[in-house]
């Protein structure tokens, strides 16, 4: 097995890894996307600083967890253009041999 070639299966398992954490961190933000606008409706109705402070908190973890999300998102982006450049030199490995 060429040099590309192994480097092209060990991003493989990095992309399939990295796809699944997204999906997993994914549903995990709709689910405290939810969390968070029953705790922001609850600190309306019950007008305590209490629930203001829960709904803040809640607030906060969504936007950290999207921050995650969007840095996930860009280091798929990073390993597919690698699994990409990889691809085309591979190719041109094979146009050679």
């Amino acid at each position: 097995m060429s040099r590309t070639t192994r480097q092209l299966v060990d991003l493989g398992h990095q992309i399939d890894a990295l796809r699944n954490d997204l999906q997993q961190s994914n549903e995990q933000f709709v689910a405290l996307e939810e969390m968070a606008e029953d705790a922001h409706i609850r600190a309306i109705v019950s007008e305590t600083p209490s629930e203001s402070y829960s709904a803040h908190e809640m607030q906060v973890a969504k936007e950290r967890l999207e921050t995650v999300i969007c840095s996930m998102k860009n280091e798929l982006d990073q390993l597919l253009t690698k699994r990409d450049e990889l691809l085309e030199k591979l190719f041109e490995e094979s146009q050679q041999g």
